[in-house]
């Protein structure tokens, strides 16, 4: 069981830093798009509904979009000989549908786990924290990733709970910080700037949804690279 223990909190922050501090660019850029598509079709919403049918086909194009952004972001993190978004998103393809199966999997799982009862739902989202990783640095199926992802945590399900939540807690107060200065920019400055609801203000409500998503994505950054760095420990530990 000693050889299965993790190393500290301290170097899980250093060695995520400094995979971070590598592949930073590469996956602000994977990262920047799809987090920011949902903010372009909502102000864009009135123009798009005038087209029958148009709403639900980016609606569905938008999701397969995120799913490739995720295999192709695991991607850059898995394998080091990646330098290009399109090199990249490439060589996510032969990810997509099995990614999309786990998060989908995963997804269900953690809702009928908080339906039932709301500690199946936390215990669940540490034990399957970590499918998307083994499906594409050990090129695994749908089940056998999950499989994977809870013999990881296995036997250590509390050291994995106690550095997830720490990585939560990390992202949390950056994004508390972030959001309520972009608030009171946008609903602050806008309003007394444009007053009622205009094209004017609608614009400049997406230009500080660009600026609040570019300022956050840092944060969402390191927490999934020291999530990937946590995997990592998990698998050469096991």
């Amino acid at each position: 069981m000693a050889a299965r223990a993790l190393p500290p909190f301290s170097l899980l922050v250093k060695d995520g830093w400094q995979l971070l501090h590598k592949r930073f660019w590469l996956l602000f850029w994977i990262t920047f798009w799809p987090t920011l598509t949902p903010h372009i079709l909502e102000s864009a919403s009135n123009e798009l509904a005038q087209v029958p049918g148009l709403p639900t086909s980016l609606f569905i194009l938008g999701y397969l979009f995120l799913f490739w952004s995720v295999a192709a972001e695991v991607v850059v993190l898995a394998q080091p000989s990646v330098h290009s978004v399109g090199d990249a998103y490439r060589r996510a393809l032969r990810y997509l549908w099995r990614t999309i199966g786990v998060m989908v999997l995963v997804m269900f799982g953690l809702i009928a786990g908080s339906i039932a009862f709301i500690i199946p739902g936390i215990y669940l989202s540490v034990t399957w924290a970590f499918p998307t990783y083994a499906l594409v640095a050990e090129d695994l199926g749908v089940i056998a990733s999950l499989n994977r992802s809870s013999a990881l945590v296995h036997g250590r399900w509390w050291a994995v709970f106690r550095r997830l939540f720490g990585l939560g807690l990390i992202a949390f107060i950056v994004y508390l910080v972030v959001i309520a200065l972009m608030a009171w920019l946008e609903y602050g400055s806008l309003a007394t700037a444009f007053g009622d609801v205009t094209p004017s203000f609608t614009a400049m409500s997406l230009v500080y949804d660009v600026l609040g998503t570019g300022l956050t994505l840092p944060a969402t950054l390191f927490v999934s690279v020291l999530s990937f760095t946590l995997y990592r420990q998990l698998k050469a530990t096991d």
